[in-house]
């Protein structure tokens, strides 16, 4: 009997290298539900444990993924070549962005005009000392910050340095995809806090805490629900903590000044173990998309030093221009615009699906999130009628479903149009 998708093999390391090869060449698609060890091993005419030692393998390089009762998947975003993905259809309207196209710095070429006489001058570039006021401003503390390229690479380089395979850290649920891709590519288990509109449930965290080395919480313009931790929030998971101060807290701040709200810190300052990934990418693209990491001293010393023996630190070019994009007047102004024109938008899509019976949820930046009992299913139906969004990605197999939707790209008739549309699938 012959495996499908031409995996094959005796050994535990062929048949993993064979799952990665129908990836690789495109026979196996991302998201593909994969047979079960008994299934494949009968397959394969093989031992159950080999099948099972070679998934160990493919779930530890972030390959494939367990989805509980939805069982083992390939990895949405596998760290793997795969073949190129089919551009987008001109009739579908992409609603994953955190912004429309245009960009909320100034053009790069007023920055460079303005930077001209300055880009030739030795001078030191003040960019750390510009995040960290900006830092002090919202309650962080810290000594010192390490400017890396982006938040992805953050979370990373502070996992790398403190965790090792196996660990287990507790996250919300659901969570979103660069969380879920960190995790997955360094080995780690995600425990699942429960959370509403003001993010992680404390009770949940408190119960999750005996069990993780770390914990990712995100104070605003959480991806993919737009939850925003208030005040009286942030004390109660901040009383969670002080009785794990073991656990390292990472404060995951996605949209950084484009959520649009203010930033409730959670770690106390005497914390042991604590950092805060602040990225720019959603306000000025990949391209000059930095993120920024603040923390404790161990924490700033061990990410700085991989950053600079492993890493590429970001030249100083790079750095003089986001530091100039950062104090440009035209920054500040097109920033505070965007943000009132997200909420704005949010707010009006939010009306028109509650006036259709539809609960959403969003209090920050330009995520609106629906719950929906199939994601999966909604999500295809809303592409044939025109529409890309995405979902949370699940924690375990009792991840709540739903859909998230950028408003950036929306206005007030496509908003109407969108509504309608979704009342549609959810009743078919």
């Amino acid at each position: 009997m012959a495996a499908p998708w031409g995996v094959a093999g005796k050994r535990a390391t062929q048949i993993s290298d064979s799952v990665e090869n129908a990836i690789r060449e495109g026979r196996l698609s991302p998201g593909t539900k994969l047979p079960t060890v008994r299934a494949l091993a009968e397959e394969l005419v093989v031992s159950p444990s080999t099948v099972s030692s070679a998934y160990r393998q493919l779930r530890q390089r972030g390959v494939i993924s367990t989805h509980g009762r939805g069982g083992t998947k390939v990895h949405q975003r596998p760290p793997i070549e795969i073949p190129s993905a089919t551009p987008l259809p001109d009739h579908v309207r992409d609603l994953t962005r955190t912004r429309h196209q245009d960009e909320i710095a100034p053009t790069l070429t007023q920055v460079m005009h303005d930077l001209a006489d300055r880009l030739v001058s030795p001078g030191p570039v003040d960019l750390e000392d510009r995040l960290i006021k900006d830092f002090d401003a919202d309650g962080v503390t810290c000594a010192g910050v390490v400017v890396v390229g982006s938040a992805r690479e953050a979370l990373d380089r502070i996992l790398d340095s403190q965790l090792l395979p196996g660990d287990r850290v507790a996250v919300e649920d659901p969570t979103s995809m660069e969380v879920a891709d960190v995790l997955s590519l360094n080995g780690l288990d995600p425990v699942a806090i429960e959370m509403d509109e003001h993010g992680a449930i404390p009770a949940s965290l408190e119960a999750a805490l005996p069990r993780v080395a770390a914990c990712i919480l995100t104070p605003r313009g959480h991806d993919p629900t737009g939850s925003v931790i208030d005040a009286a929030r942030a004390s109660e998971l901040r009383t969670a903590l002080r009785y794990h101060s073991e656990v390292s807290l990472i404060e995951w701040d996605p949209l950084g000044p484009l959520a649009g709200c203010e930033y409730e810190p959670i770690a106390d300052p005497d914390r042991s173990r604590w950092s805060v990934v602040r990225s720019f990418e959603p306000m000025f693209g990949n391209r000059l998309g930095i993120a920024a990491l603040a923390g404790d001293p161990v924490t700033l010393a061990r990410v700085r030093g991989r950053v600079e023996r492993l890493g590429s630190p970001l030249s100083s070019l790079v750095r003089r221009i986001v530091d100039e994009l950062l104090a440009h007047p035209g920054a500040s102004q097109r920033l505070a615009l965007t943000t009132r024109a997200n909420g704005s938008k949010r707010l009006a899509l939010m009306a028109e699906l509650r006036a259709r019976g539809i609960s959403s949820q969003g209090l920050a930046g330009p995520w609106v999130w629906v719950p929906v009992h199939d994601q999966e299913k909604v999500i295809s139906m809303l592409f044939d009628r025109g529409w890309l969004v995405v979902g949370g990605e699940a924690v375990d197999g009792n991840s709540p479903h739903g859909i998230r939707i950028s408003v950036a790209r929306l206005d007030g008739s496509l908003t109407r149009r969108l509504a309608d549309d979704l009342l549609e699938v959810l009743a078919a």
